[in-house]
């Protein structure tokens, strides 16, 4: 085992979210540019947290594809279970969206206007036929890691973001957009999905498909899919759930159009720069069979988080932030003013991404993603009493959301580290 090969199979994947965050500056850019600004950033940011956690029994199917299909009987067992998923959160989304339960979910609780609630509703509704291209891509994508194929994973997602671009382009002066600002970003995402769909199905096809043995032997069922699979939703639906809990809190304090906008903002910006370490949680499972990778792999991950953190400081603890935010961004001066704490917080947060990486991925090649449970009960737990806690010392709208990410993130990171290496001692 090498650093060349760790940097050979990373690199593709460490554009991956360099270039959504790029695809998603643009977009924002784009929705700056549009009638109503403030309120379709707003909406579009409220329709994303809640379309997002909704949506999280469908974002770990890529762990499916990369730990747990060996033969095309595995497979076709896999998307028959993703299917029935899909069913399921697709029902709930449009209860969401096509009922006054999501009237009282949306402008009730959130305690927001009318308008921009139907906006945000109408958002939701358009994203669901998505949902199912988006659940068999992240399954697809898991196959083509689990043969390292990440250049293919990365020329999707590059081809996705430049199919994006050109469509903010192409649709920011029609006239359907300009009388109704929401639907820029809708049908930006349909335009990205379609293109990324295109790569991701034709290099599965050529250069994984036929390498699949028709059954292995080894024996599989749904219900070992159902039980590795299960404790990775309850792990992602923590992760998931910091967005519209925070846009709840967010939503009910001073400035909360400006605050909910920031955040938007802020959020993309850093994970444009350290989203990557993020990624690197599938390293493990890809070199597993490499024998005397664990020490190289260690290091490496050490050195990833660090440089992602030196980056961000260069970026956000400088003048270069505002000039992103006001020149490249075009977002207007209240917005760049409420993106600095948040942005110089976020900063941090390689650092224990490095780390929960790493974990996660232990708990995913031994097959032991239950010992991950403790640590998303405790995100949740840190997150909220965070948000309770901190407008008590005067600390509100996005710089209030990002430290309590940080803090949740930080607990829930040294839990998963407790529980996961204290479980390989045992067994070992």
């Amino acid at each position: 085992m090498t650093y060349r090969q760790l940097v050979l199979f990373l690199a593709p994947l460490a554009v991956i979210p360099f270039a959504y965050e790029v695809g998603a500056q643009f977009l924002n850019g784009g929705m700056a540019r549009v009638p109503k600004a403030v309120e379709t950033l707003a909406a579009y940011g409220l329709a994303l947290g809640i379309f997002s956690f909704l949506s999280t029994p469908l974002h770990q199917c890529s762990q499916l594809g990369l730990v747990l299909t060996n033969d095309h009987h595995s497979r076709r067992k896999n998307q028959l279970f993703l299917f029935i998923l899909w069913a399921a959160v697709s029902t709930i989304l449009l209860i969401i969206a096509a009922t006054p339960v999501g009237v009282w979910l949306v402008e009730d609780i959130h305690d927001v206007r009318p308008n921009l609630g139907k906006e945000a509703r109408f958002a939701i509704l358009c994203l669901i036929p998505l949902s199912a291209l988006d659940t068999y891509l992240r399954y697809f994508v898991g196959l083509l890691l689990r043969h390292r194929q990440t250049t293919s994973v990365s020329a999707a997602t590059l081809a996705k973001i430049g199919a994006s671009i050109v469509a903010v382009i192409a649709l920011l002066p029609a006239n359907a957009v300009q009388s109704r600002p929401i639907l820029l970003p809708v049908l930006v995402a349909y335009c990205g999905y379609i293109v990324e769909a295109v790569v991701i199905f034709w290099a599965y096809f050529s250069r994984v498909h036929g390498y699949l043995q028709e059954d292995s032997g080894t024996p599989y069922s749904l219900r070992r899919a159902i039980s590795f699979y299960w404790p990775l939703v309850v792990v992602n639906m923590a992760w998931s759930s910091s967005r519209p809990t925070m846009n709840l809190f967010i939503s009910r304090g001073p400035a909360a159009e400006i605050a909910l906008a920031a955040i938007v903002v802020a959020e993309s910006l850093a994970n444009m720069t350290c989203g990557w370490v993020n990624e690197m949680r599938v390293i493990i499972p890809a070199f597993r069979e490499v024998p005397e990778s664990r020490r190289t792999i260690v290091r490496f991950f050490a050195l990833c988080g660090l440089t992602a953190f030196v980056l961000m400081v260069a970026l956000f603890w400088t003048p270069t932030r505002d000039f992103i935010l006001a020149s490249l961004i075009a977002v207007e001066p209240t917005i760049v003013a409420a993106c600095r704490i948040p942005l110089l917080v976020y900063s941090f947060m390689p650092l224990t991404l490095m780390v929960r990486s790493y974990v996660y991925g232990l708990a995913l090649v031994e097959q032991r993603t239950s010992s991950l449970l403790p640590s998303a009960l405790t995100r949740v737990v840190v997150h909220v009493a965070a948000l309770i806690v901190l407008p008590l010392w005067l600390i509100y709208g996005a710089a209030m959301g990002a430290i309590a990410v940080l803090v949740s993130l930080t607990a829930e990171t040294i839990v998963a580290w407790f529980y996961v290496t204290r479980h390989r001692k045992i067994i070992r």
